[in-house]
């Protein structure tokens, strides 16, 4: 501020208010201070994350609400941790990657992650349409799962397929995969 200009808010910090060290934002809230996750900077992040929706099962044989699961795959050369970021599905519910069951918040470069959905009821629609977006980053919209078989995507565009969770996806005739 130049010597003279109003001032519109002053905030003082204390170490004791959190975020120190831990990799964590302080926000205000009403009229307190807390400890957040995102930070001024995690939009600037976002344009440069290199993360895309790669493969999604919505419809495992079994229990769906504990086999669901998304995998995210990072085709840029730098590894990011995904902390704070959602996935989102097409009426609006959140999913916190930091939430899910998944083997940490970091997506290394070339890597792949699986989030599972962990019964967060409803973010994989099995019958009729679903969106499901990676935060600013990446979405992907489809119609008519099928039991047991995952939405992969490929050069030419997305396609059911035998799942492939952690790897390249491969494309493979439906009736190999219960003989896998």
């Amino acid at each position: 501020l130049k010597k003279n200009e109003d001032m519109d808010d002053v905030a003082y910090y204390s170490k004791e208010f959190g975020g120190n060290g831990n990799g964590k934002s302080i926000c205000r809230k009403e009229f307190i201070f807390i400890e957040c996750e995102k930070s001024p900077g995690f939009e600037e992040i976002i344009k440069n994350l290199t993360v895309r929706i790669n493969e999604i099962k919505p419809d495992p044989d079994g229990d769906d609400s504990l086999n669901e699961w998304i995998e995210l795959y990072n085709y840029g050369n730098e590894s990011f941790d995904l902390d704070g970021l959602a996935l989102i599905d097409n009426s609006g519910k959140k999913l916190f990657i930091s939430d899910a069951t998944t083997n940490g918040t970091v997506i290394k470069s070339k890597g792949y992650l699986i989030v599972m959905t962990n019964n967060f009821s409803g973010l994989l629609n099995n019958e009729g349409f679903e969106k499901i977006i990676l935060e600013n980053v990446d979405e992907f919209s489809y119609s008519g799962s099928s039991e047991g078989l995952s939405w992969a995507k490929f050069e030419d565009g997305w396609e059911k397929s035998v799942p492939s969770a952690g790897k390249g996806n491969e494309k493979k005739s439906f009736e190999t995969k219960k003989g896998e």
